[in-house]
């Protein structure tokens, strides 16, 4: 089974799963990537990001394979290239019949076999789909919460900043990884630690039902992608004392 902890795996999935779904192959690349990554068709900047995301999952690839001493060069990069070359060449409104005649079949397959060599060096954590979609679910619903909430105007935009860079985290997971949740955990928290200096103790406290539920969701993303790591100490011990419970 193909792992989503490179992204040599990710890549795979997503060309793969592409494949099953163009249909007649004149299916345009951009309702395909939409159904698998859970994006509005009739969003076409967050379409662009998630194809140019996807050229630089090959990019990254490519780097990994370079810098590993166990996997051969000569073997493993010209699928990433190829790949690489295919997406830079198609736009999401193009079709699966544009972007895959510069496919092999043997280049896809090949994508999967450098998977399992870089899973052995991989330090992605994996998120499995069940976990996702209800992250995404608890994200979504906190931001519907937040937006009909009567808190401090300054609270509100400070929750929905952070909430929206997480929901497009978990969206973009199955592209980048666990790596970006990460990332965005930590701005998460450090704009926690500035904004519980800039802001009364009592406007969170007024609105401890609201930051309750964001200090459970910030819980939950931590054992999601932290776990036994510094980052899950600091959430532990720095940022959940500063929220209500």
């Amino acid at each position: 089974m193909v792992s989503e902890d490179n992204p040599a795996g990710r890549l795979y999935l997503a060309v793969s799963r592409a494949q099953e779904l163009k249909g007649d192959g004149g299916r345009p690349m951009g309702h395909i990537w939409a159904e698998i990554f859970g994006i509005s068709p009739d969003a076409v900047g967050d379409l662009y990001e998630a194809h140019a995301a996807l050229i630089e999952q090959a990019q990254e690839a490519q780097r990994l394979i370079r810098e590993s001493d166990d996997i051969a060069d000569n073997l493993h990069l010209l699928p990433f290239q190829i790949t690489e070359n295919a997406l830079a060449n198609t736009a999401p409104r193009d079709s699966w019949n544009h972007f895959g005649q510069q496919l092999q079949p043997d280049t896809i397959r090949s994508l999967a076999y450098t998977s399992a060599e870089l899973s052995r060096i991989s330090r992605d954590i994996v998120i499995d789909g069940e976990q996702l979609t209800g992250l995404l679910v608890e994200t979504r619903q906190l931001i519907d919460s937040v937006i009909a909430a009567s808190i401090h105007d300054k609270l509100k935009l400070f929750l929905l900043e952070k909430l929206r860079a997480i929901e497009k985290a978990l969206i973009d997971y199955r592209i980048r990884g666990s790596t970006e949740v990460r990332r965005v955990v930590e701005f998460v928290i450090g704009g926690i630690q500035l904004f519980a200096i800039d802001i009364e103790t009592d406007v969170l406290d007024d609105s401890s039902d609201i930051v309750g539920e964001f200090r459970a969701l910030l819980t939950h993303l931590g054992k999601a992608v932290a776990v036994g790591t510094a980052l899950a100490k600091l959430i532990s011990q720095r940022v959940l004392p500063i929220l209500p419970p």
